[in-house]
């Protein structure tokens, strides 16, 4: 008799196959699951040694899958050098505040690190500059990231090591100037390239220890695949690559991580040259648990600092549009050619409508010329999409990767920065799904947390934690539970080219699995927020409990 190395028993197995759990067990033999079903089916691999898991009425379902986040720098916002309670901060002087209350209890850093602050939580305030941070940091560098991800604030301690000048001109973004021409500690986009060497500076020991604690803590939230988005260029490869194949070596990559190398912000960044330096990385990279599966790259930036490229201008900056990160569609076009050549999947970054069409417009060209069947072409982001791409995702097998959780994190911007009328479909996940399109849930960690249950909280209330309903119109655009569900397991399997393998809960696949403490399907959507993942099995083995 074949029996089980462990069964999980429960009253609610979602398998990500049907809308609602079932009672039953999960048997498990080595790393894949041996077989789902009744309690009576699974007794009978019941034998002297099988671990029993009785888990009663908790939620047994596919391991998640954090479709969008970012490893190495979500590692170094674990380290003691970042300051993480920036989102707090209601004005610059409060942001400043923070700050230097967290260098007060961090002294002697040689530099300090800072993400989380955001324009709109300080109502119509200027952007901010680097007096107020001189002031309170004349000598030591700061670097201060918005939570958009993609604008930096820093003093001039920090300008300076970077070797910005007035003269400095970056391939693409911008440097924010006083008007006598010298830069006034806003980077924009391309323009924050210079700051990538020193806001990546961590001695080796202290990464490994983070990266530890850092996949421990992916494990105890139910994750057990993670696409990082990092994007990194070749140069940055040769330095961060070998170390994260060492934690495989090492045995202590207990996530399945997806790399998506790429371009970021130099002046060659769609350069397809660049291709032949990412092959040379594939063969190493690519078992189920470490796996390079395509490649990352901008199509604008964001609404919050009016980079986001627009079809129509910005209703409260009406003269401009934005732009797309790289100009032209050309190079895009070339880009997402080759890397469908070549088996890559294309991620592209696009929240404003016109670098989404743009991006569907290289995916459909792509298509007609590489098997579009075998590609997962994905959008990240899709913040603002017009009514006309919406069915576009179905018809092109392009994945839509959104973060439901970043809805209430901007607090109602877009009604601002584009109307009412034209917000209409921001953060449009419903009319997506209804179209036939495949969304996958992420955090776009360090942008929100990657503990599932406020996204998941968002994806089907479009609320924020405490409540408050953002945004324009919700009817339609909310997903129900089994399909946010699904986004966070099947969906991004599927966009990891991974279905086969992982995302649902059936014989053959991987023994990947996550267990929250309540099984939601019976809970009000306000108790998620106090639920927490209790057992995570990766490959088969345990690696986390709280039960």
């Amino acid at each position: 008799m074949n029996h089980a190395d462990k069964i999980l028993f429960s009253e609610a197995i979602f398998t990500g196959r049907g809308e609602e759990p079932v009672p039953g067990g999960v048997a498990l033999r080595g790393d894949k699951i041996l077989a789902v079903g009744s309690r009576a089916d699974m007794e009978g691999l019941v034998g002297p040694n099988t671990e029993v898991w009785e888990l009663g009425d908790r939620l047994v379902l596919p391991g998640l899958c954090d479709s969008h986040a970012h490893f190495m720098l979500g590692i170094r916002n674990c380290s003691e050098s970042f300051c993480k309670t920036l989102d707090e901060s209601a004005s610059e002087a409060d942001c400043v505040a923070l700050m230097r209350r967290f260098a007060d209890a961090h002294p002697g850093l040689k530099r300090y690190f800072g993400a989380g602050w955001f324009p709109v939580n300080w109502g119509d305030a200027p952007m901010p500059t680097k007096k107020s941070l001189d002031e309170a940091f004349p000598d030591v560098p700061v670097y201060l990231e918005c939570a958009d991800g993609h604008s930096m604030w820093v003093n001039s301690a920090a300008l300076a090591e970077c070797g910005y000048t007035k003269d400095t001109i970056p391939s693409t973004g911008a440097i924010g100037h006083f008007p006598d021409g010298e830069p006034d500690g806003m980077l924009y986009g391309g323009g924050m390239e210079l700051t990538i060497p020193y806001a990546k500076d961590l001695p080796r020991d202290e990464l490994s220890k983070l990266a530890e604690s850092f996949i421990k803590r992916l494990n105890a939230s139910g994750i057990t695949s993670y696409a990082d988005m990092d994007g990194q260029t070749p140069d940055i490869m040769a330095v961060e690559y070998p170390f994260i194949k060492s934690l495989e070596d090492d045995g202590k990559l207990t996530v399945r991580l997806y790399l998506y190398p790429g371009s970021f912000y130099p002046p060659k960044a769609l350069d397809v040259a660049y291709f032949d330096e990412f092959d040379k990385y594939r063969p190493k990279f690519n078992s189920d648990r470490l796996r390079i599966v395509g490649v990352k790259t901008y199509g604008d930036c964001v609404t919050s600092v009016y980079t986001s490229a627009l079809l129509e201008p910005y209703s409260d900056k009406p003269e401009t549009c934005g732009e797309l990160m790289y100009g032209s569609v050309e190079p895009y076009e070339r880009w997402v050619l080759e890397a469908n050549r070549r088996g890559y999947n294309v991620r592209m970054h696009c929240t404003g409508d016109r670098a989404i069409r743009m991006a569907l417009d290289c995916y459909e060209k792509s298509g007609k010329l590489c098997d579009a069947a075998a590609l997962r072409n994905s959008i990240e982001h899709v913040e603002l999409i017009n009514e006309a791409d919406i069915q576009r995702f179905g018809q092109l097998n392009a994945v839509a990767a959104m973060q439901p959780a970043h809805l209430p994190l901007e607090r109602g911007e877009k009604l601002v920065r584009v109307g009412r009328e034209r917000s209409r479909y921001e953060w449009a996940i419903g009319s997506i799904l209804r179209a036939g399109g495949v969304v996958a849930i992420g955090s776009d960690y360090y942008v929100t947390d990657f503990s599932p249950f406020p996204a998941l909280y968002a994806a089907v209330t479009r609320k924020d934690t405490d409540g408050v309903q953002y945004g324009t119109c919700t009817k339609g655009e909310e997903m129900t539970l089994a399909e946010a569900l699904r986004a966070y397991t099947w969906a991004g399997a599927y966009g990891n080219r991974m279905e086969d393998k992982v995302g649902v809960l059936e014989a053959g696949k991987y023994a990947d699995i996550a267990v929250f403490s309540k099984n939601l399907f019976r809970e009000a959507p306000e108790e998620w927020l106090g639920c927490d993942n209790v057992l995570t099995v990766m490959n088969g083995d345990v690696v986390y409990t709280a039960i």
